[in-house]
């Protein structure tokens, strides 16, 4: 059997076609899954945000609490 120039081009290109439809695929997909990624972790990200806010508040409010009991028992010791 003999190939021609133009069997041998036209298989090639074909060849050359299926690889490039299956690497844009491949692309698609990890971008799509890329994607997914980033919503799930923006979710999470989220909810440690606020984890961290309402620990410092309350660490905040336990300050202010030590604050006002000093300053109420012992008012000869501050300066105010």
């Amino acid at each position: 059997m003999i190939l021609t120039n133009s069997t041998i081009v036209a298989t090639i290109d074909k060849i050359l076609d299926q690889t490039e439809k299956s690497i844009l695929s491949d692309i698609s997909s990890e971008l799509s899954n890329s994607y997914q990624k980033l919503d799930d972790s923006v979710s999470k990200l989220e909810a440690e945000y606020d984890k961290i806010i309402a620990d410092g508040k309350k660490e905040a409010d336990k300050i202010e609490n030590k604050l006002l009991v000093v300053l109420i028992l012992k008012p000869e010791t501050n300066n105010f």
